[in-house]
């Protein structure tokens, strides 16, 4: 396989969770373009970026959008729970006062 021309292997990214994975990349790459080693070299340098699998960009915004909505839901739960404990206790100090006024 010839080569490929400059401006095609300088827009070849890939993400690798590891850099051994991105090692055996460049070897892979490297035996294929034997004569562009050098400029190979240089596109690596600049666009290949090691990424954590764990942490695409999209799948940690979906997941921290996740985690902001349960912990809504947690916070929505604890508010509606002071709310009603507050009324029922409300509701008891009303009746001891009234109890209080008729004695």
């Amino acid at each position: 396989m010839p080569p490929l021309p400059v401006h095609q292997v300088r827009h070849t990214v890939v993400r690798y969770s590891t850099f051994s994975d991105l090692k055996n990349n460049i070897n892979k790459f490297t035996n294929r373009f034997e004569s562009h080693r050098w400029i190979l070299m240089l596109a690596m340098s600049v666009n290949f970026s090691l990424v954590d699998k764990r942490r695409r960009g999209t799948e940690s915004r979906k997941m921290r959008e996740e985690k902001r909505s349960r912990q809504r839901t947690r916070e929505d739960e604890r508010r509606r729970q002071r709310k009603s404990e507050d009324v029922v206790g409300r509701r008891e100090t009303i009746k001891n006062k009234n109890k209080n006024r008729k004695s």
